[in-house]
């Protein structure tokens, strides 16, 4: 195995899990502060680490091939693709956890139905997507093998 290949599936191992770890970073600074109670915190880190890896797994693996194709090795080409996947799931990942947090399946569902588009998806992916394909850029480091 090559140290490239073995940085990109290190990179594609963890980068996905980014959310999770900065919102238990945010609930750990924020303490008991955040009204949620210890289950439903448990609730949305699972959603953030099955939603993360759901999307890296197929899309992750095919803008990092169209990525790697056209030869964009740079963090800034990384953070761009971070936003555009962060934009894609933006509408289908937080309406989930807001309905998590009522703790009905059936609020979760019907949120989804009715969710935040547009300039949400834009902030979703700006905090979450590009900080993600930061990640990835920094643990894979195309920019090393040209």
């Amino acid at each position: 195995m090559t140290m490239r290949l073995r940085r990109t599936l290190i990179g594609m191992a963890i980068a996905p899990s980014a959310p999770a770890l900065a919102f238990l970073f945010i609930r750990v600074l924020a303490g008991t502060r955040t009204g949620l109670t210890l289950i439903g915190f448990f609730k949305i880190e699972a959603v953030f680490l099955v939603v993360g890896y759901a999307v890296a797994l197929p899309l992750g693996f095919l803008v990092y091939i169209v990525v790697r194709q056209r030869r964009w090795t740079t963090w800034v080409d990384y953070m761009l693709a971070g936003l555009v996947m962060g934009i894609i799931t933006g509408p289908v990942v937080v309406p989930i956890i807001a309905g998590l947090r009522t703790g009905s399946l059936v609020a979760a569902l019907n949120s989804l139905a009715n969710g935040p588009v547009g300039s949400f998806s834009t902030i979703f992916g700006i905090f979450v997507g590009m900080p993600v394909g930061l990640l990835f850029w920094l643990m894979a480091r195309p920019d090393r093998y040209r």
